[in-house]
C-alpha cells in the first residue's frame, strides 16, 4: 500500500481500483522506447491465420477474438503481446505512447448457467467480454488493444479519449483478474534480449517497463 493513494475507499471495488501514487510507475519518454501499458505477466504468441492461444481458460483466434476476420487478416504474421493481470497488480493501464484512437468496439460476451445441468453441455464463461480499439500511435505505429474481462469483472471503463499522449490513463478493470492483449504487425516492434523469453513462458512486468524497440524486425 506504500506505492498507492490512501482512501478513504467506499467500497471493495474503490479500493481494487485505488490509483497508483505519481512517479511509482517511471517510464521512459525516448519515442523508440515500447513500454508496457499495465502491470501484469506477460507472454507472446506468433500469429498464423490457424493460431490460437488462450485467454482466460478460453481458446481464441485472433479473429475470433476481434470478430472482425479483415481486423484480423491485417496481423498476419505478427505478433500478440498478453498482458495478464492477477488481483494483486494495479489494474488501471495507459497509453504507451501518443496518438490517436479509434472508435472502440465493444463485445458483451456470453454467460451461462451454473447449474449442473447446464455446465454439462457448456462452459460457465462462454465468451469473454472485451474492448478494442485500432490505436494509431505517433511512433510505434497501429497497435489493436484489446482489454478482456474475466468472470468477476462488472466492468471495463475506458476514458472517451480520442487524442492522447505517452503516460496518460487509457482506462481500468474494475474487481477481478484481466488482460490486455496488444496486436503488433510483423517488424512493427523487436522485444529487447531481456524480454526474448515471453514466446516460451510468462515474465512479470509492471506499468511503464521498456519492453523493446520500435522499427527492428524480429528474427
Amino acid at each position: 500500500m506504500s506505492s498507492y493513494e490512501s482512501g478513504p475507499f467506499r467500497s471493495f471495488n474503490d479500493f481494487f481500483i485505488r490509483r497508483i501514487k505519481p512517479g511509482s510507475r517511471p517510464y521512459s519518454l525516448a519515442p523508440e522506447d515500447v513500454i508496457s501499458p499495465c502491470d501484469g505477466r506477460l507472454s507472446a504468441v506468433r500469429i498464423a491465420p490457424d493460431t490460437s492461444f488462450s485467454i482466460k481458460g478460453q481458446p481464441y483466434t485472433v479473429a475470433s477474438l476481434l470478430r472482425d476476420d479483415q481486423a484480423a487478416k491485417e496481423y498476419e504474421e505478427g505478433t500478440a503481446l498478453i498482458f495478464r493481470l492477477q488481483v494483486h497488480d494495479y489494474h488501471r493501464y495507459l497509453f504507451s505512447d501518443s496518438g490517436q484512437a479509434s472508435s472502440p468496439r465493444e463485445i458483451p460476451g456470453r454467460y451461462h448457467t451454473v447449474h449442473p445441468i447446464g455446465l454439462s453441455a457448456t462452459s460457465v464463461l462462454q465468451e469473454n467480454a472485451r474492448t478494442w480499439q485500432i490505436l494509431h500511435f505517433d511512433h510505434l505505429g497501429d497497435i489493436i488493444q484489446i482489454e478482456v474481462g474475466a468472470m468477476m469483472v462488472g466492468r471495463i471503463v475506458n476514458h472517451p479519449i480520442h487524442s492522447f499522449r505517452r503516460g496518460d490513463e487509457k482506462g481500468y478493470f474494475c474487481f477481478g483478474g484481466s488482460t490486455i492483449v496488444w496486436l503488433v504487425k510483423h517488424g512493427q516492434i523487436a522485444l529487447s534480449d531481456a524480454w526474448s523469453a515471453v514466446y516460451e513462458r510468462e515474465l512479470p512486468v509492471l506499468q511503464g517497463q521498456t519492453i523493446g524497440t520500435i522499427g527492428v524486425k524480429r528474427p
